[in-house]
């Protein structure tokens, strides 16, 4: 099928069709024509298959708490803000996780990746955008060792 020639983990099948089902995008010729990104970044917001590694993900909240939540390693702040809801609290995730708004921007004080071209571009735009240390929650990746930082309030263009 196509999600397998896109490389997406057959475990998550079932999940993006029922994603895109909810969308409105039921047909095969409907999902023939959704977009390789779409698909591929729509992926990456799932939480991943159960048998991954965890890792603890340290958080720091605009209420100066600090939590440790277990994260399956590569797993993004989308997917895990399915079965914890305080990050939905604090990243409402507007744009469902496709990189297209910045109300999941976070600073990554241990454990920085460099993000790619697209998630940069909107960074870019985000307010109190920090190089070196801005990432959107649907795209960062959990790493072993990874802090992150919730910073206080976001501009939401969506709601």
């Amino acid at each position: 099928t196509r999600l397998t020639s896109l490389k997406i983990p057959s475990t998550l099948h079932p999940q993006i069709l029922s994603t895109l089902n909810l969308g409105g995008i039921k047909t095969v010729s409907e999902i023939n024509n959704f977009p390789d990104a779409g698909l591929l970044a729509l992926s990456k917001t799932l939480l991943p298959p159960s048998n991954l590694p965890l890792v603890p993900l340290k958080i720091h909240l605009p209420s100066n708490r600090t939590f440790s939540l277990p994260s399956p390693l590569n797993s993004t702040l989308h997917s895990l803000s399915s079965t914890s809801p305080i990050l939905t609290e604090y990243l409402p995730f507007s744009c469902g996780g496709l990189s297209s708004c910045s109300t999941c921007h976070v600073y990554v004080v241990a454990g920085y990746t460099e993000p790619e071209e697209e998630e940069e571009d909107m960074l870019e735009l985000s307010e109190g955008y920090e190089e070196g240390k801005s990432r959107l929650g649907c795209c960062l990746e959990v790493r072993e060792g990874m802090e992150v930082v919730i910073p206080e309030g976001f501009k939401d263009y969506w709601s």
